[in-house]
């Protein structure tokens, strides 16, 4: 909040900078009316950055201080006019999503002056002040384009810059707290309170790991992940890396949180959601509250290059580490997946039946085995 006050100030003394230095350039254009409009581009691109509420308290806030400060009432009125009904076609077309930036402040630009040309139409009481629309609708797409097209490379320039900022940020903050080790003091809903040295931490946790931490005084230790936001600082918890790198995989996605991504991985389990992707099977991870059919299937579009099948169906328990490979399992167990699949079982529970299949030499071996378990 402190930050987006500060924004505000900086884009209001900008703003009335180039009110300002529009009043000190020596062109006159020979006809009323007609200006460059300098701090419309701090207008558009606050429209863009933070949307039409702060854009409609700027535009506001730069006309009565840049007309007090070196205007007139007469000055106010218009600007007021053109203003406000500039920047409510602008909010309106932005909305439509059908606009590039250009097209945008090409309309505010001509019904800028549009909006003036009828408040002199009501002060002068004629309609022949109306012979100034050609000239008028000229000047603003003129000024609109060239606005447009500045606001467009400013904007694309400080989203390139504010992305590296956050990748930066985002870099720091994952090495800053790996994990923690200490008492676990407390459970709430959706958290444990970890006691280290007198200090309590608060982590955010799936239901299923909170669930398996042991009594209240049990030492634990948590793989974490710091969410670092404007107004906050949240730590996400988890019992094993591999859980946290399928957390991490899964906020990466377009659209999914933290906390989006909590509600998933307490829906499932790693493991069942990374069979899930593979398996394409959209339905449970719209279980999750707050995951629609649409961000599901987003997810497993993204993800599922970054999983391997093989990988997935290689045992993880000591002993079975131990079970000599000759380089064929992988495509045994893949074969047995594609063959329970052909009998009517879904893809997700036939990897996860495989997969607790540990001793075979063939794909009937592992057949018979995973039907067992099925069964």
């Amino acid at each position: 909040m402190k930050n987006k006050t500060a924004y505000f100030g900086v884009f209001t003394s900008l703003a009335l900078i180039l009110s300002y230095v529009e009043t000190l350039i020596p062109i006159s254009f020979g006809i009323p009316g007609i200006k460059l409009g300098l701090a419309n581009l701090v207008i558009v691109i606050v429209l863009y950055t933070y949307g039409g509420k702060e854009a409609f308290l700027l535009s506001v806030t730069r006309i009565l201080l840049s007309g007090f400060l070196f205007g007139n009432l007469s000055m106010i009125l218009y600007s007021m006019a053109g203003g406000v009904f500039s920047l409510a076609i602008m909010v309106l077309l932005r909305r439509t999503g059908g606009f590039s930036i250009q097209g945008v402040s090409i309309a505010g630009g001509v019904f800028h002056n549009i909006g003036q040309l009828l408040l002199a139409m009501m002060i002068v009481e004629t309609y022949q002040v109306g012979y100034y629309f050609p000239v008028l609708l000229i000047s603003g797409l003129v000024t609109g384009l060239l606005i447009g097209i500045v606001s467009s490379e400013v904007l694309k320039r400080t989203a390139f810059f504010e992305k590296s900022r956050i990748s930066i940020e985002e870099k720091e903050t994952e090495a800053m707290i790996s994990y923690i080790r200490g008492e676990l003091a407390g459970l709430e809903r959706d958290k444990a309170i970890v006691d280290v040295q007198g200090v309590g931490y608060g982590i955010y946790m799936p239901e299923q790991s909170l669930s398996l931490l042991g009594p209240i005084g049990c030492e634990v230790k948590i793989h974490t992940y710091l969410n670092v936001r404007e107004d906050a600082m949240q730590l996400f918890g988890f019992l094993t890396r591999d859980d946290l790198e399928v957390f991490r995989l899964v906020i990466g996605v377009s659209g999914i949180g933290p906390k989006g991504g909590l509600n998933i991985l307490s829906c499932l389990s790693a493991d069942e959601l990374k069979f899930a992707v593979l398996s394409g099977d959209a339905k449970a991870i719209c279980a999750a509250p707050g995951i629609g059919k649409k961000t599901a299937e987003k997810l497993i579009i993204e993800l599922k290059d970054k999983l391997d099948l093989k990988e997935m169906l290689e045992p993880r328990s000591a002993a079975a580490a131990e079970i000599p490979s000759d380089g064929r399992n992988g495509d045994i167990q893949t074969e047995a997946v594609q063959a329970l699949v052909a009998l009517g079982y879904g893809n997700a529970e036939s990897l996860k039946a495989v997969r607790q299949v540990t001793e075979y030499t063939s794909v009937e071996d592992v057949l018979k085995e995973a039907l067992k378990k099925m069964l």
